[in-house]
């Protein structure tokens, strides 16, 4: 139903009923609906902050190779390793904020459950 005005009947202003009466849904396909177009957001949402996670792997100390005669002290090689994953993280986290900076979750539940999840 759209509406008394649009059906060329006068809106009477002792009618109680409210847009929410006349627009209410039922059934619960429309619950369904939004959770599953939720869940795939959310997902999508994740996946873009999970792909940080593969510049956070651990470097095995058979790959590391130190100064001679001190182990506190990489060799250059092993430097550039170090450096190259700290780059690479770096790299996706500017994409990742530049990407979702503007974002804006209105919703304080959904905003702490995706905080906690990244």
């Amino acid at each position: 139903e759209l509406g008394n005005e649009q059906h060329g009947h006068h809106h009477d202003t002792k009618d109680p009923k409210t847009d929410s009466d006349v627009y209410k849904i039922h059934g619960t396909w429309f619950d369904d609906k939004v959770n599953k177009m939720m869940d795939s957001e959310k997902k999508k949402y994740l996946e873009h902050w999970e792909a940080l996670n593969t510049h956070l792997t651990a470097v095995d100390n058979e790959q590391l190779e130190f100064m001679k005669g001190d182990t506190k002290i990489l060799s250059l090689e092993s430097g550039r390793l170090i450096k190259t994953r700290f780059s690479g993280f770096n790299e996706s986290f500017e994409r990742t904020y530049e990407l979702h900076k503007n974002l804006c979750i209105i919703d304080a539940r959904l905003r702490l459950s995706l905080q906690q999840e990244v």
